[in-house]
């Protein structure tokens, strides 16, 4: 069954994603010391995290969720993040490089409908304002090694998708995304898979060679008719 989206691709919108971790947390902070360094015009959406300008709201739900497993609460929260970071991003930056995205509310609910289908289609109506990435770096590693840096940095409270079997899911469901997406109704994203299991060294390297390789102009079509 295919959704009818009608959601934007934005062709200077490029996203690291991948399962708890894969390290993309120390990778996105090495990546903004060094797009510092270069002086080049970045700008950064983590629509999953917290806002760099505090919101009541945003505030209050956080608050309710340290004691609160209830998962209609967490997804009103993780939604109005998403509606937060579009709404402060600039979209007219020549780079908008992301630390997560839309397809990480597609992994997280994917299950949790008749089919994926239905999934996305909740999830855009949930989250209406961001777009989706014309391109995707998917870091992944060996189980073994995503369960052992998730247990070395310690358990979170309330944290179901630290577990293992949460964790096994992602990964299953992002390569159902990548390999079915445009039949579930998504437009075309292009796919680069990162191998994240050795040091950060090398996965910073691995990223920024790819980074310098795919620029906007080289990665999607449409970007030509943009602005």
């Amino acid at each position: 069954m295919q959704c009818s989206t009608a959601r934007p691709v934005h062709p200077r919108y490029l996203v690291l994603e991948g399962p708890k971790g894969v390290g993309k947390t120390t990778l996105i902070e090495r990546l903004q010391r060094h797009f510092a360094a270069t002086g080049e015009r970045v700008a950064w959406i983590a629509p999953t995290r917290a806002p760099l300008q505090p919101h009541p709201l945003e505030q209050a739900l956080a608050a309710q969720l340290e004691q609160s497993t209830d998962d209609a609460l967490r997804e009103r929260f993780f939604a109005l993040r998403s509606e937060l970071a579009a709404a402060a991003t600039d979209w007219s930056a020549p780079l908008i490089l992301g630390d997560r995205s839309l397809l990480t509310s597609y992994v997280t609910r994917l299950r949790n409908f008749a089919s994926p289908a239905a999934a996305i289609a909740h999830v855009d109506a949930m989250e209406p304002s961001i777009p989706l990435p014309a391109t995707v770096f998917y870091l992944d590693a060996p189980i073994e090694t995503l369960l052992a840096r998730v247990a070395h940095r310690g358990a979170r409270p309330n944290c179901v998708d630290e577990q293992a079997e949460r964790i096994l899911r992602a990964r299953e469901d992002y390569q159902l995304l990548r390999r079915s997406g445009t039949a579930l109704g998504l437009p075309a994203i292009a796919w680069h898979t990162v191998e994240a299991g050795g040091t950060a060294d090398d996965t910073f390297d691995r990223v920024v060679t790819l980074l310098q390789q795919a620029r906007p102009n080289r990665l999607h079509p449409s970007l030509s008719s943009v602005a």
